[in-house]
């Protein structure tokens, strides 16, 4: 009924200004890149290059302390409990906590030694079928329950909710969670598991290396994600949007749209049919760009943390995804699950303004 109230028109221009919509408890004056917040992170700065032992640390570790903070804060984001008042000096805050990142390094060592270690035993010990088989469902059972404690966290921090989308609905409750995660446990053995069964063929065909002395390096991993972002992203606009034809809708992708404030887990809440032609996608860019298997887990992590992100229903501010031009958010795809029209792109913007 809704879809059929909004015409074509009032559609379009509210999906391309809802993005720019600021938040009902009204829009915050204050930002982490401000002059007192610069001002504040130059003071920082020098003080910590004032002394020649921790700029040692720091030039010599500092690089590692960022990517392990990040790396953080791709699960848990603390920023927005902040209040308000103190957003403006989020960026000298970010620089403290960098630098006690770093001296932890300096001080207990880095977690990549226990990830060699864990690496190499898993290697030496198990079969490429079972590491490329049940490792990686294992791996996608335990992310779900990790990349869903922030959610939940979200939904129950009362500062936190006038960052949700539709205030006029109520956070998810207990039972729907649990209605959710038995489905999504579900598809994972029944339906995703044969899926993942071809990742060995793939992996023995092409030859795809996966001992730890082969792992590629950071930047080669980062740019083959960003890219095949953009590959799932298209495949899975032209496939949402057939998803949404009136002939197939009511069989397959409304499944998808049974709750109509989206929550995080309900990402992964969807009819077999459309997991297996969605997810083509996924392994479309997978067998575009992998050269090792950390890649395949690394974009299975990177595509689940999106999709978990756009499914929130609360419009969080620093968003590390933030960061990537174009990048639709919650907001967006809320706004999908709340009219059931546009924005299909999972990610990123592009495709839905042309």
């Amino acid at each position: 009924l809704q879809r059929c109230v909004f015409s074509a028109s009032s559609v379009t221009n509210r999906r391309f200004t809802m993005r720019y919509t600021s938040y009902d408890a009204g829009s915050s004056t204050s930002s982490p890149t401000g002059w007192k917040g610069l001002l504040s992170t130059a003071l920082v700065l020098l003080a910590l290059n004032a002394n020649a032992g921790i700029r040692a640390v720091l030039l010599s570790h500092g690089g590692e302390g960022c990517f392990w903070m990040l790396f953080a804060m791709t699960v848990v984001n603390p920023s927005p409990l902040l209040p308000e008042k103190f957003w403006g000096f989020l960026c000298p805050l970010y620089v403290v906590c960098w630098a006690m990142c770093t001296f932890a390094l300096r001080i207990f060592g880095n977690p990549m030694v226990l990830f060699e270690s864990g690496w190499r035993w898993m290697t030496s010990t198990y079969s490429l079928f079972t590491i490329a088989v049940f490792f990686s469902a294992l791996l996608h059972i335990s992310l779900t329950f990790i990349l869903n404690i922030w959610p939940i966290t979200v939904q129950n921090v009362p500062s936190l909710q006038r960052f949700k989308i539709q205030k006029n609905k109520k956070p998810a409750t207990a039972e729907q969670w649990y209605h959710v995660f038995l489905h999504i446990f579900a598809s994972q053995l029944l339906v995703q598991l044969p899926l993942i069964t071809g990742q060995y063929y793939f992996m023995k065909y092409f030859n795809i290396p996966y001992s730890y002395d082969t792992m590629p390096g950071f930047w080669s991993v980062a740019w083959r994600l960003v890219a095949s972002l953009i590959i799932e992203d298209t495949w899975v606009y032209i496939g949402h949007r057939a998803l949404h034809h009136p002939r197939i809708y009511k069989y397959v992708h409304k499944v998808h749209h049974i709750y109509q404030a989206p929550f995080a887990p309900d990402a992964e809440y969807e009819h077999p049919v459309e997991t297996v032609v969605l997810g083509i996608g996924f392994f479309l860019a997978a067998m575009t760009f992998t050269d090792h298997l950390m890649f395949l887990w690394s974009w299975l992590y990177v595509r689940l943390l999106v999709t978990y992100d756009s499914h929130t229903g609360y419009d969080l501010p620093f968003s590390l995804f933030r960061w990537l031009p174009g990048y639709n958010g919650a907001r967006e795809h809320d706004w999908h699950h709340e009219f059931f029209n546009g924005n299909y792109a999972p990610t990123f913007v592009w495709w839905d303004r042309l």
